[in-house]
């Protein structure tokens, strides 16, 4: 009862401030914001140029693909404090967060912590970890007032992007160093997280402009499902400094060089060493540094012929230690992960109808695992280099009196895992006129083998542990694999697995990674369409159908009677097909020059299915992980006296894989600018509830948490 009379009360207070904020702004004029929200809509719309999509700058609302833009005041005006958090109210995109460090973020489905069937760019640098093929959200954030804009793309972007280019594309740019200059101190500090950052930017001569920036944060631990505080809080340092020089008219010269260092805690289930098959909840610590630098070129030799070449590389180090508990000293491990990659590309014409892109690549990864004894993951081997060679080709067919455009596109990677893999795309763009745009395409993607699931020898435990349970490293430690978890809860192995009938046993999983898995595959059709009616609305639809192959599954190789437990082999295998369909929607609509109402709506169906039944363990694994509706409703009112007010409304369905119900909550954003660089802002977050669970993590399995309600306030000073 009391917590549904304070879901009914801050709603009612949500709907009480829309009414108020107008009744104020109708009474009085002076002072407000000298903001125009009727021209973000045409910017953002009709303006706005992006990247992803093509390689190049093209307009957005002319786009053969599902793209969506988040702008650097988006941004200023989300209530989000992470680059996660910003995604929340685009469609078609699902963000969950797993306890105070961890999020789950994906696109059309498929969603997991690492999240495999996603690439994640940040100013053309691929941040996604190969040891899992996903990116660790909390190390990869950045200084978000340094965002100039995020380019989601909802579909597959294999043709020019390559591999891992799925399901979509996230790519974090940030602001050219010119627009950056002068001095900015912000800092913020609330009931989960306080935060201090800084910034300058000046100018060498004309022709380069710089920027430092150094931001520190502190995050507070979520709690469990029974109340208890969890070991999660978390602490970075980050900094970096950018560079955009212009020695010549038709040269562009971008020089980047970033750092990150911190400290995460973390609970997770593993074996308790007084019951084979039982589960106990312990934590760990993880220290992690890295960086990354980038050079860029960018030449014109025309009007119509532009190079570009860039060249990075990337490294993150993680520790990761058990503490000192019942399995007696503590246990060490180190992973170190090093890229190498080298991109170029060159635009020009051929003939009056022909806009040509072609470019090729070359990636170098290597990475190293060393760890005690008995620690939970090891690699065979434990140090590998392995590389990735590619080229791509795009081809934009003027048709018919600028109306009608084909768009023929194919890259060729070859990696060390798979050889060859050919990712064709095929688009055909309609823009009857600058109101109207029609869109369809068909394309083929895939998503290489991750370290893990071709490498990772076993997942084990401290000695201690095996000496009292009686089993393997391995044996012992999978059994904290969360896919499992509820066949350990029922404490059986099932006919299922070639025992044949049923025996009141404990089942210990025992994983080890495949030679023989290979790519996934997807073939992708989709349609879009864009109208903007009026200059005050527009509206943004898309549909599509996604045929999976070969999908990771987890197969029962074989089960072995121990001592009071039954060993169970597993390994990675491609024995699953899956189907997925949906329909994304967003409108903008700028009511008055003061108050801008966005919304979205997306709905998502995943299914999958396994070609050998009896074997495999995960049928539904991760199809089941993503919700089947999401929508989520903004507004933005520019007030009098310089206030501004912004309400973020989000919904997403329940989560049957997890056991997790629907989740309605509300953020809100109430900010003053009492002087033209001074900003004080007061911000609220998960308004509805006092605490909730957005996911739970299966793979490596994380105490379940509790999303708190938190509120922040946040000063930025601009000089």
């Amino acid at each position: 009862m009391t917590k549904n009379f304070l879901h009914y009360m801050l709603s009612t207070l949500g709907c009480l401030l829309l009414l108020l904020a107008g009744q104020a702004f109708a009474q009085s004029d002076s002072g407000a914001s000298d903001v125009d929200l009727t021209e973000l809509s045409l910017e953002t719309l009709m303006s706005i140029q992006v990247v992803t999509a093509s390689r190049e700058e093209q307009a957005l609302f002319k786009t053969a693909s599902a793209v969506y833009v988040i702008t650097s005041e988006d941004i200023r005006r989300s209530a989000a404090t992470s680059i996660p958090d910003i995604l929340r109210t685009v469609p078609g995109v699902n963000v969950a967060q797993i306890n105070a460090n961890t999020w789950a973020v994906t696109v059309r489905g498929f969603n997991q912590r690492f999240s495999s069937k996603l690439l994640v760019l940040k100013d053309g640098m691929t941040i996604y970890t190969p040891t899992f093929s996903g990116v660790y959200w909390d190390i990869r954030d950045t200084l978000i007032e340094d965002v100039d804009r995020i380019e989601i793309i909802r579909g597959p972007g294999g043709a020019l992007w390559g591999a891992n280019a799925v399901n979509g594309i996230i790519n974090i740019i940030t602001k050219n160093a010119a627009d950056t200059q002068g001095g900015l101190v912000a800092a913020s500090g609330g009931t989960e997280s306080g935060s201090v950052a800084g910034r300058w930017g000046g100018t060498v001569g004309d022709d380069l402009a710089y920027r430092i920036w150094a931001e520190g944060e502190l995050h507070d631990a979520s709690v469990h499902d029974d109340g208890s505080r969890g070991q999660d809080e978390w602490e970075s340092l980050k900094g970096g400094i950018r560079a955009d020089l212009s020695p010549t008219d038709d040269d562009r010269v971008t020089f980047i060089a970033d750092f990150f260092t911190g400290h995460v805690g973390q609970n997770t289930w593993i074996p308790s060493p007084n019951a084979p098959g039982s589960l106990y909840l312990d934590e760990y610590e993880s220290p992690y540094w890295g960086g990354n630098m980038l050079l860029r070129w960018e030449h014109d030799f025309s009007k119509d012929v532009d190079l570009a070449m860039q060249v990075f590389f990337d490294t993150v180090e993680l520790k990761r230690r058990f503490k000192p508990g019942i399995y007696g000293p503590s246990q060490k491990a180190r992973e170190a992960t090093y890229t190498l990659d080298f991109d170029s590309q060159l635009s020009f014409p051929l003939g009056s109808r022909h806009d040509v892109i072609v470019g090729f690549g070359y990636r170098s990864i290597w990475d190293s695992f060393d760890g005690d004894p008995y620690w939970v993951l090891t690699m065979s081997p434990s140090h590998l280099q392995r590389s990735i060679f590619s080229a791509f080709i795009q081809d934009t067919i003027a048709l018919w009196e600028d109306q009608w455009s084909l768009i023929l596109g194919c890259k060729v990677e070859h990696n060390d895992y798979t050889g060859f893999e050919v990712q064709p795309s095929a688009r055909l763009l309609w823009t009857p006129n600058d109101r109207h745009t029609v869109w369809a395409a068909v394309s083929r993607a895939v998503r290489t083998p991750s370290r893990v699931e071709r490498d990772a020898l076993y997942m084990r435990q401290p000695a201690m542990e095996v000496a009292n349970m009686g089993l393997s490293p391995a044996a012992a430690a999978f059994a904290s694999m969360g896919g499992l978890r509820s066949l350990l809860a029922l404490g059986t192995a099932t006919g299922g697995f070639g025992m044949g009938g049923q025996a009141s046993i404990p089942v210990v999983p025992e994983l080890q990674g495949s030679g023989d898995f290979v790519s996934e595959e997807l073939i992708a059709l989709e349609l879009g369409y864009r109208m903007q009616p009026a200059d005050e609305f527009s509206l943004d639809v898309a549909g599509f159908v996604n045929f999976y192959e070969k999908l990771m599954t987890m197969e029962a190789n074989n089960l072995v009677l121990g001592p009071g437990y039954a060993l169970l082999g597993v390994k990675t295998t491609n024995d699953r097909k899956g189907v997925g369909y949906g329909v994304e929607v967003s409108a903008k609509w700028n009511a008055t020059d003061w108050w801008r109402l966005e919304a979205a709506y997306s709905f998502l169906e995943v299914d999958s299915w396994v070609n050998t039944v009896g074997r495999n363990l995960l049928p539904q694994f991760e199809t089941e992980q993503s919700p089947q509706h999401s929508a989520s409703l903004q507004s933005s009112m520019d007030l009098p006296h310089n206030i501004e007010l912004d309400l973020i409304g989000r919904y997403t369905s329940e989560l049957d894989g997890l056991d997790i119900g629907d989740i309605m909550e509300m953020d809100a954003r109430l900010a003053w600018t009492p002087y033209e660089n001074l900003e004080i802002a007061l911000i609220g977050r998960n308004l509805l509830h006092d605490h909730h669970a957005e996911y739970k993590d299966r793979i490596v399995y994380l105490g379940d948490s509790q999303i708190e309600r938190s509120v922040l306030a946040k000063v930025t000073w601009r000089f």
